[in-house]
């Protein structure tokens, strides 16, 4: 099972564009890395009691704190993209509010964090991810395969200080 996540969190779709991301991310968009390393963080302080990742302050800040040391201020970090498009990934799965799945329909994307509130209550894992997480060992093998495939060597220590 542990494999199977290793795999899918190695190879997440992000954008690759090396005129817009540079090295120090490896030449990929850092957002779903960081909003994934958010959410093992707050799985390491006990945070989420259901398997439902709700948009919270907590994990709001977490992300923020992880785009605030490693990324130039011309980048400006949005929790609510990587929350949103995680979704193409097979792990990641919205939950609508009575109204989401007609508000994402007319608006084709949500890209802010109000749009997003209005249209989502969350996000649920795979049931095996959930489990997964609750693990420390699973954690930390899972933060070390993001950390490992998202951000060059240099600034890997100051990813693992978070």
């Amino acid at each position: 099972m542990q494999e199977k996540y290793r795999s899918l969190f190695a190879k997440l779709h992000t954008d690759t564009s090396s005129k817009y991301w540079g090295p120090i991310t490896r030449h990929k968009a850092p957002h779903k890395p960081f909003l994934l390393l958010s959410v093992i963080d707050l799985f390491a302080q006990n945070a989420f009691q259901t398997n439902l990742i709700e948009l919270t302050p907590e994990l709001t800040e977490t992300f923020a704190l992880y785009w605030a040391k490693i990324m130039l201020p011309k980048h400006r970090g949005n929790i609510a993209l990587p929350f949103f498009h995680l979704k193409s990934e097979s792990f990641w799965h919205l939950a609508f509010t009575p109204d989401g799945y007609q508000i994402l329909l007319r608006k084709g994307r949500l890209r802010s964090v109000a749009e997003l509130n209005e249209a989502v209550i969350g996000a649920r894992l795979d049931e095996e991810l959930y489990t997964l997480l609750q693990d420390a060992k699973a954690r930390t093998v899972l933060r070390t395969v993001l950390v490992e495939n998202y951000f060059a060597s240099e600034i890997r220590p100051t990813i693992c200080l978070r």
